[in-house]
């Protein structure tokens, strides 16, 4: 007789801290895209779970007594409980969609992943590390491709492309369930959506294939919720200049003489 899992999901928060960031990374979506509510909302859902994750003792703001933990989850977990029943309701019709809600579950439950002996958490498993595209069994580094975009192996700008796809998640959820928290500054989408943002002002792309990823949050930072685009905003006059920038570097650089 096969067994069945009945681990609970907080006894799972501590081991959580454990996975790498990039192997939960969902691709993103704009707003006009396929799925894009529903990869907002793991966005959203996600957001909340990185906060809560770092109240653990290996997270960024850890909180030692368990009842002050435990109060300081509750209410986050209350926003990702309106959160579940729409991500679980959704059909994706994209792969970026199924990605999704696939690294959700494995940054949720990480455990997962991990080697068993129950069928069914085997099977789920492959399914899992088939659209991550992870390989966390054999010692193999985790990789998600990037927004259609080739990531393999020896392109520079993977993680660049990886940040690009988070920051327009992050920024399509805070737009979409923003404001859930009194303060914005304690608002954790608002947070993911700051802590993407700076690491895209850092980026220094390397390739066409990083150009067009920063060209991507050019576009979604300058689009109104009406669809007007305002290119004058100053983050995105400040990505439109590193694009520029980028590209008469690399042209340079592939169109110097040779010898």
């Amino acid at each position: 007789m096969r067994e069945r899992s009945t681990i609970s999901r907080r006894a799972l928060f501590a081991g959580a801290a454990a996975v790498p960031v990039a192997a939960v990374i969902p691709p993103a979506a704009a707003p006009t895209e396929a799925d894009a509510e529903l990869i907002a909302t793991c966005a959203a859902f996600d957001a909340l779970e990185r906060r809560i994750l770092a109240f653990y003792s290996d997270g960024a703001t850890p909180i030692e007594d368990d009842d002050e933990r435990d109060e300081a989850i509750d209410p986050l977990s209350g926003q990702q409980e309106k959160l579940l029943d729409p991500i679980c309701a959704m059909r994706a019709v994209s792969l970026r969609g199924m990605r999704a809600r696939a690294a959700t579950l494995v940054l949720n439950a990480p455990h997962v992943l991990e080697p068993s002996h129950h069928w069914e958490s085997r099977l789920c498993a492959a399914v899992l590390r088939d659209l991550l595209g992870t390989v966390p069994l054999d010692g193999g580094p985790a990789t998600i491709p990037g927004a259609g975009i080739d990531t393999g192996k020896a392109n520079p700008d993977a993680e660049l492309i990886r940040i690009c796809d988070r920051h327009i998640a992050n920024h399509y959820a805070y737009n979409t369930y923003g404001g859930m928290a009194k303060d914005f500054n304690t608002d954790p989408l608002w947070i993911a959506y700051i802590e993407t943002s700076e690491a895209v002002e850092e980026a220094e792309p390397q390739t066409i294939s990083g150009v067009i990823a920063l060209a991507r949050v050019a576009k979604v930072e300058a689009t109104q919720p009406d669809g007007e685009e305002l290119w004058d905003s100053g983050t995105v006059c400040d990505i439109t200049s590193k694009i520029v920038d980028a590209l008469v570097r690399i042209g340079g650089a592939e169109h110097a003489p040779s010898g």
